[in-house]
């Protein structure tokens, strides 16, 4: 189950950190990469509440995520930036992204429920580095990114196609064998530095809370900075320090997980 995750999150990092890098030079470069960012948030919630109401399944959901982003990595290989841009890579290579983003962290989640930061942490930093392989290429034959972008088009097809034929849920109540629950739960150290939540919270309570305002201007922040960047150090031409700024972003991600686990989230960040 993870790392068949981890290898679809990795197939779609192309879409934001490749083409911010190699595309997002010009100004309508950087208005359809915004695009594809709101498109992205906005196809993983949707999919999201209906696979965990059992209305969706997860098999359908990824099969739609690889051709969609397919599709974007294949349009941004082969257009301008028009119409077909917006529509081929913003507009559905967004969609398809969010798919597979959102559903591979909620099935990995109810895999691993005594770790399920840690765990997708470790998938989403796919995300990240997962560019790095398109980068590199682009270093060496900059005149080929065009071929860059359709290779790793099928290969997200391939990835993320096995991906929809493996992947599936937690049975209810899942609890890892080789965990005891009670220690787990009682365990003092753990709950001094990661607490458990107070309770279940819904959506609708969760956005009445202080938090998950707090929580998503501070991941919009950090994720502004971090297409900035990539997209400022690859204006410089050197693409070796384009693929290392892109794989500590998604190394990082793991990196600052475990340490949460370890010394706890006030530590680590102040708290909200």
């Amino acid at each position: 189950m993870f790392w068949l995750a981890w290898g679809a999150m990795a197939a779609i990092s192309p879409l934001q950190y490749g083409y911010a890098a190699l595309l997002a030079k010009e100004a309508t470069g950087l208005t359809l990469l915004t695009v594809w960012i709101a498109c992205q948030a906005a196809g993983a919630l949707p999919a999201l509440r209906l696979v965990r109401r059992g209305r969706l399944g997860v098999r359908v959901c990824l099969a739609a995520g690889a051709v969609l982003s397919a599709l974007g990595l294949a349009t941004a290989a082969l257009s301008d930036l028009g119409l077909i841009a917006l529509v081929g890579y913003a507009l559905l290579g967004g969609l398809g992204a969010g798919l597979v983003y959102g559903i591979c962290g909620e099935v990995v989640s109810s895999w691993y429920p005594e770790r399920p930061a840690a765990r997708v942490g470790l998938i989403t930093g796919a995300f990240g580095y997962g560019a790095v392989p398109v980068l590199v290429w682009a270093g060496i034959a900059p005149d080929a990114t065009a071929t860059a972008f359709l290779v790793v088009a099928a290969v997200a097809v391939a990835v993320i196609g096995a991906s929809a034929r493996h992947l599936r849920l937690a049975p209810a109540l899942w609890w890892p064998d080789d965990v005891d629950p009670r220690s787990h739960a009682l365990d003092a150290a753990r709950l001094r530095t990661t607490p458990e939540a107070a309770k279940q919270f819904g959506l609708t309570q969760a956005l009445r809370t202080r938090t998950l305002p707090a929580l998503a201007l501070i991941l919009t922040c950090a994720g502004a900075v971090s297409v900035f960047d990539v997209i400022v150090v690859a204006g410089t031409g050197s693409w070796g320090a384009v693929a290392v700024l892109v794989a500590l972003n998604g190394a990082s991600r793991s990196v600052a997980m475990r340490c949460s686990e370890l010394f706890g989230r006030g530590a680590c960040w102040p708290p909200c």
